[in-house]
């Protein structure tokens, strides 16, 4: 039995992820050291919940494919070419900043901004695009 006041370490949950079958080549790919971390320190570096909270992300990711999505999928879309969400630049520390409109049109589905903005997200983390060429 732990103690109430035990702080979870990012071995422990990569073993808790594979006790529950979510540790395989997706899983390390997607999680470095540093998502690791952030799972647990979002759910107060409790392993049990940091667990389920990134394997439902997994899932997720999986099950929407969001891998294989391509930045080619919406560049003729009228959500990039109106910018209702697209990456505009770095700030002065190198961060990409991700710009959303909060006012969208009806026409606009939910499911498609979403798919836009995580597209917008991801690559905005991992640094898909290169600005000022």
């Amino acid at each position: 039995m732990k103690h109430p006041h035990h702080v979870g370490t990012t071995e422990e949950l990569k073993t808790s992820l594979a006790a529950a079958g979510c540790w395989d080549s997706y899983a390390e790919q997607y999680c470095d050291e540093g998502c690791l971390k952030r799972y647990l320190r979002a759910r107060n570096m409790d392993v049990t919940k940091a667990c389920a909270m990134l394997k439902t992300t997994l899932e997720w990711r999986k099950t929407n494919k969001i891998d294989d999505m391509t930045i080619e999928e919406f560049a003729s879309s009228r959500y990039m070419r109106d910018g209702w969400v697209y990456v505009d630049g770095n700030d002065a520390e190198g961060r990409s900043i991700v710009v959303s409109r909060l006012e969208t049109p009806a026409a606009v589905t939910a499911a498609a901004l979403l798919l836009l903005l995580l597209l917008s997200l991801t690559v905005a983390c991992t640094g898909g695009f290169v600005f000022g060429v």
